[in-house]
C-alpha cells in the first residue's frame, strides 16, 4: 500500500494534469467551433449565434446547433437543424433506426411503418409519418442514401418545424453542411410532394352541362384526407407514449413492491 504522502501527491498530480489538459484542449475546441460556425454562416447566408449558426439554404430559413454527450468538448458530437414547416403544409414524421420492438408495436396496432419501397432502407429505418404518399415522395434517393450513410440519424417533427439530428466531427466543415442542405431539400420536398399530389387530383366540374365551372371540391377532399391521417398517427404516437408510460409504472411497483415488503418484514 503506498504511503499517504505519495498517495496524496500522486492524487495532486492527476488533479493538476487534468486542469492543465482541459486549459489546452478547450481553447483549441473553441476556436475549431467558432472556424466552423463562421463557415456555415457563410455558406448559409446567416449569422453566428451562441451555440449554433442561423440562414438559409435555398431560400429556406434554417438553424444548426450542436449537441454534446457531455459537458467535456467532445471529438464528435450531434448536429440538430431545424427549418419551418410551410404554414399550410401538415405532415408529422418521426424516423429512426428499428429498434428490436417495432415488430411487437406493429402487431399490437401501435405503430405504423410507411415503407418507400427501398429494401435496404425500408429494413434499417422506421418512417413514422403521414400522409403516407407524401412522406415516400419527399424520401428521394438522394435523401435515403444520405441518411443510410449515417449512424443514427433522427427526423422528427414538432408543430410547424421539421428537425434532422446526425453525427458529425467537429473539424468536418463539409458534414455539417450536408446536413444543412438535407434539412433544407427535405421541407422543400415535403411541399412539393403535397402540391403535386393535390395537382393529380381529377377536377370536378358543375353547373350547366354545355358551360361547366370548375369545383375543388375533390381536391379539398383529397387535403381533408391528409389532414385525417396526420391526425390518426399523432393521436397512435400519443398512445403508444401513454402505453409505454403504465408499463413503465407497472414494472416499479413489481420491482419496488418485493423490496418494500423485505424491509417491512
Amino acid at each position: 500500500m503506498l504511503p499517504s504522502g505519495v498517495l496524496g501527491a500522486l492524487c495532486i498530480s492527476l488533479v493538476v494534469t487534468v486542469v492543465v489538459v482541459l486549459l489546452v484542449r478547450d481553447p483549441q475546441w473553441s476556436a475549431a467551433r467558432d472556424t466552423l460556425f463562421q463557415a456555415l454562416a457563410s455558406r448559409m447566408d446567416g449569422v453566428v449565434t451562441r451555440d449554433g449558426v442561423t440562414g438559409s439554404i435555398d431560400g429556406i430559413p434554417c438553424s444548426l446547433v450542436l449537441r454534446y454527450a457531455d459537458e467535456e468538448p467532445p471529438a464528435s458530437h450531434r448536429v440538430s437543424v431545424r427549418c419551418p414547416l410551410p404554414a399550410r403544409l401538415r405532415v408529422t414524421l418521426q424516423l429512426q433506426r428499428h429498434e428490436p420492438g417495432d415488430h411487437r408495436e406493429r402487431a399490437a396496432g401501435r405503430l405504423t411503418d410507411v415503407a418507400v419501397g427501398d429494401d435496404a432502407f425500408d429494413a434499417r429505418f422506421l418512417v413514422e409519418g403521414a400522409p403516407a404518399d407524401v412522406i415516400r415522395r419527399a424520401l428521394t434517393p438522394e435523401l435515403r442514401g444520405f441518411l443510410m450513410a449515417q449512424r443514427a440519424p433522427l427526423i422528427t417533427t414538432t408543430p410547424g418545424r421539421l428537425t434532422l439530428e446526425v453525427d458529425a466531427a467537429l473539424g468536418d466543415l463539409e458534414a455539417h453542411a450536408e446536413a444543412a442542405r438535407v434539412t433544407a431539400r427535405l421541407v422543400a420536398g415535403l411541399q412539393t410532394a403535397a402540391e403535386a399530389i393535390d395537382a393529380s387530383v381529377a377536377m370536378a366540374y358543375g353547373g350547366d352541362p354545355f358551360r361547366g365551372m370548375p369545383d375543388d371540391a375533390p381536391v379539398r377532399a383529397a387535403r381533408a384526407a391528409r389532414v385525417a391521417e396526420v391526425t390518426r398517427i399523432d393521436r397512435q404516437r400519443a398512445d403508444r407514449a401513454a402505453h409505454d408510460v403504465r408499463v413503465g409504472l407497472v414494472l416499479a411497483v413489481v420491482v419496488v413492491t418485493p423490496i418494500l415488503l423485505a424491509a417491512v418484514c
